[in-house]
């Protein structure tokens, strides 16, 4: 209060650089005399005053004298220097025409302070129903809340109750699990319990048979060598036959021969009967890509109608008869299979022939290969059975000593 800015010159520079601060942030600049409640905060930021959102808002509410969300320059240097508002609308001194317009300035204030006081009793009351409003629909949301908790924390615990059921079962299954171990373990032990008992009688019994088989072994050698000998006189015998059967496949030679040739000539004919068929699949190819090719012109209304008539006329003498190239193709796989069939007739009975040629050494010759394979497994036997009866003898030997 009882600001003199002619005593103070650092007052007076320091409105200055208010009304210029007011005059930059104001989108009227020179022309405007009031800042919105963001360019306020802007300018007090600017002058060295930054505030927080909480603290600028009840700054707000204390500069804002008429409420209408805007600081205007009157109104903060009014708060600033703490001066009130009606010490200034009050001064006489700055009024040219003798109070008059001072009195009608405060009928019109005590009329808008009427109003004011009639519109802040209504916005109370709004207040209070709004408050009221919201606080029913807090206590709702949070009713809602509630029921939407509950029903998470019975899923919940649903949940947890299956899952402690599913793994008091799977306890309960490694439980006797575990059980029907142990007892298998049991069961083991005695079993391996049984063996050792067994094994020591067998152990005992087995120094009574020393003896026994150390005869037998001596026997079984006795006969190995008898064996052996026979084997080699029976092997000896089989390649005689072997010989014998060997001049015999000369004569099955000329039979094989013949039948070789018969054989290549069926083949040659399958061949040709091959390439004849090829042939007729070409054609048949050929026939199929010309028919697919007039019925795309026939079917092209692309095309003038008297290129897809000759189009279908060509299509339909097609599909009544074969061209003259499938009629060639279908005679040469005639022809072929024909020549087939007898090279193949012929064949069959130089094979036949060959067959009858052969039988007699066949049976000779598998004979002998039989005795020959034979003789030699056993003579293989016969020098094993020896050398284990030796090998024998001598373990029988050894446990006797």
């Amino acid at each position: 209060k009882d600001v003199s800015f002619q005593d103070h010159s650092d007052k007076r520079e320091e409105l200055y650089q208010y009304m210029l601060k007011c005059i930059e942030l104001d989108d009227k600049e020179e022309n405007g005399n009031e800042l919105d409640e963001i360019k306020a905060h802007q300018a007090m930021e600017a002058l060295g005053n930054a505030q927080t959102h909480l603290d600028f808002r009840a700054f707000m509410k204390k500069v804002d004298q008429d409420s209408n969300g805007k600081v205007s320059l009157t109104e903060f240097l009014c708060l600033h220097f703490n001066v009130d508002w009606r010490t200034l609308v009050s001064s006489v001194e700055e009024q040219g025409d003798g109070g008059k317009g001072l009195k009608k300035a405060q009928a019109l204030l005590k009329q808008c302070q009427e109003s004011m006081k009639a519109s802040e009793a209504a916005l109370e009351k709004a207040k209070k129903e709004a408050a009221l409003a919201k606080s029913n629909e807090d206590a709702a949301r949070k009713q809602k809340e509630v029921a939407i908790a509950a029903e998470e924390n019975a899923k919940d615990t649903e949940m947890k109750a299956k899952e402690s059921e599913k793994k008091a079962i799977e306890d309960e299954e490694k439980a006797k699990a575990a059980e029907a171990k142990a007892v298998e373990s049991f069961k083991v032990a005695k079993k391996a319990e049984g063996a050792a008992v067994e094994a020591e009688n067998v152990a005992e019994k087995g120094a009574q048979r020393a003896k026994t088989a150390e005869d037998e072994a001596a026997e079984k050698e006795k006969l190995a060598k008898i064996s052996e000998a026979e084997a080699q006189e029976e092997a000896r015998n089989s390649e005689e036959a072997t010989a014998e059967a060997k001049a015999a496949e000369k004569d099955y030679a000329a039979a094989e021969k013949a039948f070789e040739a018969a054989l290549n000539e069926q083949l040659k004919m399958e061949e040709e009967a091959k390439r004849a068929l090829q042939d007729l699949l070409d054609e048949e190819q050929k026939l199929a890509d010309e028919k697919a090719r007039l019925k795309a012109v026939s079917e092209d209304q692309s095309v003038g109608q008297v290129k897809r008539g000759k189009a279908a006329h060509e299509l339909a003498q097609l599909n009544a008869e074969d061209p003259n190239g499938l009629i060639v193709a279908k005679v040469r796989q005639e022809a072929a299979i024909r020549k087939q069939k007898k090279a193949t007739q012929i064949a069959a009975e130089k094979r036949e022939t060959a067959k009858r040629a052969k039988l007699p050494f066949t049976k000779k010759r598998e004979a002998a290969e039989k005795a020959e394979i034979a003789a030699k497994e056993a003579a293989e036997e016969a020098v094993a059975a020896r050398k284990a009866a030796e090998e024998s003898l001598k373990e029988a030997k050894a446990r006797r000593a």
